[in-house]
């Protein structure tokens, strides 16, 4: 039996190697503390953004008008590049920890995160 990954997983993970790319290129450009990268929900009215420290940064989702902030990743990791899944019910992002990188999922509230590359 064939496992076949979901055509919305694949686009979430080149999504999310793009956004990345963007953000190993740009990591230089600010230093201490900063919020960037934000990513709109499908339907317009959220924003997932990264936001933190030289290497401790945590995904967070805010409403489109910059209220009701809410981190949703707030463990221990480099958390980076938020790109929303195309029914806005999840967002995949990368764990970057020293030079290894994978792309998790994780659904909007902070619960049921899942690996989706690298070992499980």
């Amino acid at each position: 039996m064939k496992n076949i990954i979901p055509k919305v997983i694949i686009h979430l993970i080149i999504v999310a190697i793009v956004v990345l790319i963007a953000t190993l290129l740009l990591a230089g450009c600010s230093s201490g503390g900063s919020s960037h990268f934000g990513a709109w929900s499908p339907d317009g009215s959220k924003i997932a953004f990264e936001s933190g420290a030289v290497n401790k940064m945590d995904i967070w989702v805010m409403n489109a008008d910059g209220s009701n902030q809410v981190n949703i990743t707030n463990k221990p990791g480099n958390y980076l590049g938020p790109a929303w899944s195309p029914d806005g019910s999840k967002i995949a992002f990368n764990i970057v920890v020293g030079y290894d990188s994978n792309i998790w999922v994780i659904n909007i509230d902070g619960s049921n995160m899942t690996r989706l590359t690298g070992t499980k």
